[in-house]
């Protein structure tokens, strides 16, 4: 199946795109840098929701190699994005963190709630 990109109003700067790899859906954020925020999340948290609802993927990959900063809003998006592939026995990973915002699932124990995968070193293959 081609990329979905959502259309966010003009005013949104963190668009999704997602495309479909098997039984995967890999969503990447179509901003340059993104700051998951109060402002943000919510916007975002619809489109990931909603596209969880329609395709009900076996696995999402979010990736979050440009995102830079995310806050408790993001967290929580995170944990409902989680719930809601739960109840059909999906499952939720995260690729490419950084390690400063992987610092901050470990801060709050919930790295051990996430598949999640670091940034890879410069000239090791991603996943």
């Amino acid at each position: 199946m081609p990329a979905e990109p959502f259309q966010p109003p003009s005013s949104d700067p963190c668009g999704v795109q997602a495309h479909d790899l098997g039984d995967s859906t890999i969503v990447r954020f179509t901003a340059s840098r993104v700051v998951l925020d109060e402002q943000n999340t919510p916007r975002v948290g619809e489109q990931l929701l909603a596209l969880v609802g329609r395709r009900r993927p076996r696995r999402l990959l979010v990736d979050f190699g440009n995102v830079s900063y995310l806050t408790t809003t993001a967290l929580a998006l995170l944990l409902r994005l989680r719930k809601a592939l739960d109840a059909w026995g999906g499952r939720l990973a995260l690729r490419h963190v950084s390690p400063h915002l992987y610092e901050v699932f470990e801060v709050t124990k919930l790295h051990t709630l996430f598949d999640i995968h670091s940034t890879p070193e410069p000239g090791c293959s991603s996943d």
